[in-house]
């Protein structure tokens, strides 16, 4: 019992076992696969995120250009409009009443002048183009001189003259018109060319990002196809030879020694079935070998009941060798006794 015991342990040399993964590297490969592709959303994601956040910013930098021109522009409308009705004012009530300091129309126009040089003085400068910085200083030299020229035209409509009047009209219509028209344009081109820049950072954080969410899709997708593929192919190699297995041990339960399990492989399941088809293997010499003793023991046997049967035909022989002699033996002892009678009457008779 212990022999078979012995045999049915059989297990492969160490060597064997070194160096192979199996189920368990398959298993782990599978594991690679996903973290892999984890690791490469989650850094996709990342610099996908800080590289959409790097363009927010610069997008909200450009913006406040974007919006300082357009104020300026606004606002530069609002400086003409109130010189106009500040001149008309003048015309209509004269020069000492528009410019007494309570006239809604001057103060409006003080009030415009001092909000369009603040938002120039906030112009953030280090955010434009060379090109932009350029048509900036061009809108705020044209507003420098038609600030200068407004001065001018006030300081003629304070002397309360017609010819300084007409003069101070004239420079209003003339000089100060050109300067604002100089201005506003250079403000409305600048004013494109930074929303420009802000629509093109913007496409292209959006194209950066909408191309990181498709490597991610990318990914993942082939992470799936990677870790569908290894599955599946593990799970039909396994089910394959535990199904080899099954069959040679269920015909070894049957007493079936010569089905050997059609296993081949370096992981756990092929070295298993190599260790199976060993154990048979000795089986199969342990049962050929008490099958030999076994056929000695019964020629033996047949020799010893041939042999006791030719003893009982010699003895059979021999005792009916000692009957016919026995019977011999009686009728010598019968002819004795009938001479000895012979000898009697003749003795009687004498």
């Amino acid at each position: 019992m212990s022999a078979v015991m012995g045999l049915l342990a059989g297990e492969e040399s160490d060597g064997s076992r070194s160096g192979r993964g199996g189920l368990i590297g398959r298993m782990i490969l599978v594991g690679v696969v996903g973290a892999l592709a984890a690791v490469i959303v989650g850094a996709l994601s990342l610099v996908s995120q800080a590289s959409y956040n790097s363009a927010l910013g610069e997008v909200s930098a450009v913006r406040k250009a974007a919006i300082s021109s357009s104020m300026m522009g606004r606002q530069g409308a609002d400086v003409r409009g109130f010189q106009f009705a500040y001149a008309w004012d003048v015309e209509r009530a004269g020069a000492a009443v528009t410019f007494a300091g309570n006239q809604a129309n001057d103060q409006g126009y003080r009030a415009a002048a001092e909000k369009l040089q603040g938002t120039m003085s906030a112009m953030p400068l280090d955010v434009l183009t060379a090109q932009e910085k350029t048509t900036f200083e061009a809108a705020r030299a044209a507003w420098t001189e038609f600030f200068a020229v407004n001065d001018r035209a006030t300081a003629a409509y304070k002397e309360d003259v017609a010819a300084r009047t007409a003069a101070a009209n004239s420079m209003i219509a003339g000089p100060a018109a050109a300067a604002y028209t100089q201005a506003q344009q250079a403000t409305t081109q600048l004013n494109g060319s930074v929303n420009s820049r802000v629509a093109t950072i913007q496409s292209g954080a959006d194209g950066a990002a909408s191309l990181a969410r498709i490597l991610q899709i990318v990914t993942i997708l082939l992470a799936l196809i990677a870790i569908t593929a290894l599955t599946i192919t593990t799970v039909r190699k396994v089910r394959g030879e535990v199904g080899a297995m099954e069959d040679a041990l269920t015909a070894l339960a049957e007493g079936d020694l010569t089905h050997d399990p059609q296993v081949d492989g370096d992981d756990e399941i092929g070295r298993m079935g190599r260790s199976l088809r060993a154990a048979l293997e000795r089986l199969r010499g342990l049962v050929q070998g008490v099958a030999t003793a076994s056929g000695a023991v019964s020629a033996a046997g047949e020799q010893l009941s041939s042999q006791s049967s030719r003893a009982g035909a010699n003895t059979d022989r021999t005792s009916a060798q000692f009957d016919r002699a026995s019977s011999d033996a009686e009728d010598v002892s019968r002819n004795i006794q009938t001479v000895a009678a012979g000898t009697e009457e003749m003795t009687a008779s004498i």
